[in-house]
């Protein structure tokens, strides 16, 4: 193999020699990106025709997609590549290809691969802000909750001591597993570092992160029957999540209801319901799953199933106008089987928790 290698590279000339030391620490590249890497200078031919002269000479290169626009180096030439490279290329010039290539992805989406190279590159502070930067879109569109674990793996351990962002999706993705002690301390810790005097997180990015403290408190305070400060918790987050952030806030609506019920105001948590929901129809229609499926749950608790029935049947209607995730259907269909099954009705509440059934792997994201 070793001798492989001395024929494959002494028999190139210094462009491709210098192509493969400037893409060996890529995992898979495309034309823009080399260009990118290798920056526009005399003398270097287009990345788009060195990727096709390696095609043509069959120099381990192999396509990931029908296009040909991505591809990656067999592993095996890849592993000795960057083995030999690594021993050519400084330190430092390593970790500037790594951040060159990590806000290349980043720059084009790409966040799982931009944080691979720009923790490669040792600098955590801009993948902690890529994180931050991209933390609720990827919880709101990504119902798995997967997406975020995976980045949060990226992270050398410790990352989130001083770093208050990633304390808070920490605490996020302990919340997506219902870990509600392990939050406490995250939060406390994050709190600490965004009121304390040394603070150097942006004023927006400051009450954002508090916002978000304080939907997770409120989650937490509420399943530990605390519902007087579980309430001011989520009263205060809805102040303070912004409208684009559709998880955060939704849960903030959903606890803050749910305290009002248990402290004897289920009238003002309808009526909060009720505006969200018509706020959330003017916005497309986003979280009425949710809104609603919460909206069920009150009332089933004082077992008004005609009213469940009608929040529970909402969620379909609207499923078939605007598409609602998988977990809140499955929820309605769960609520239309309660009802059904409160009225002896069992036929029809059987047809209604059997399709619960058939979602199963959908309905228990957790």
């Amino acid at each position: 193999v070793e001798y492989l290698m001395d024929e494959v590279s002494s028999g190139q000339p210094d462009e491709t020699k210098h192509f493969f030391a400037m893409t060996c620490l890529l995992e898979r590249f495309c034309a823009p990106l080399c260009d990118h890497i290798l920056g526009k200078k005399n003398g270097i031919p287009e990345s788009r025709r060195q990727i096709a002269l390696l095609k043509k000479q069959n120099l381990f290169i192999v396509p990931l997609d029908g296009e040909g626009f991505w591809y990656r180096y067999h592993h095996l030439f890849h592993t000795l590549l960057k083995s030999r490279m690594k021993t050519i290329l400084s330190p430092s010039r390593q970790a500037e290809i790594h951040h060159r290539a990590g806000a290349w992805f980043a720059g084009r989406g790409y966040i799982e691969d931009g944080l691979r190279h720009l923790i490669a590159a040792r600098d955590v502070d801009a993948a902690a802000e890529l994180v931050m930067e991209n933390m609720h879109a990827a919880i709101d569109q990504d119902l798995s909750r997967r997406t975020m674990g995976r980045w949060l793996d990226l992270f050398p351990k410790g990352s989130e001591k001083r770093r208050p962002g990633l304390l808070v999706a920490q605490s996020f993705q302990r919340l997506f597993n219902w870990d509600l002690a392990g939050m406490a301390p995250l939060l406390e810790r994050a709190e600490s570092l965004l009121k304390g005097p040394n603070c150097s997180t942006p004023e927006d990015r400051r009450q954002t992160l508090l916002g978000d403290i304080a939907v997770q408190r409120a989650v937490c305070l509420t399943w530990l029957t605390d519902t007087q400060n579980g309430l001011q918790h989520a009263l205060q987050g809805l102040q303070l999540v912004p409208k684009n952030h559709l998880y955060a806030l939704t849960y903030a609506i959903s606890y803050a209801a749910a305290c009002m019920l248990f402290c004897g105001k289920k009238d003002d948590a309808l009526l909060l319901l009720d505006k969200a929901l018509t706020d959330d129809c003017a916005a497309g229609s986003l979280n009425a799953g949710h809104l609603l499926t919460t909206k069920a749950a009150i009332f089933s608790y004082t077992a008004n199933w005609d009213a469940v029935e009608a929040s529970a049947k909402s969620i379909l209607t609207i499923h078939k106008a605007v598409s609602q995730a998988d977990y809140w259907v499955g929820y309605a269909h769960f609520f239309l089987g309660s009802v059904a099954y409160e009225r002896n009705q069992l036929d029809s509440a059987s047809e209604h928790f059997y399709a619960v059934e058939k979602l199963r792997y959908r309905v228990n994201t957790r």
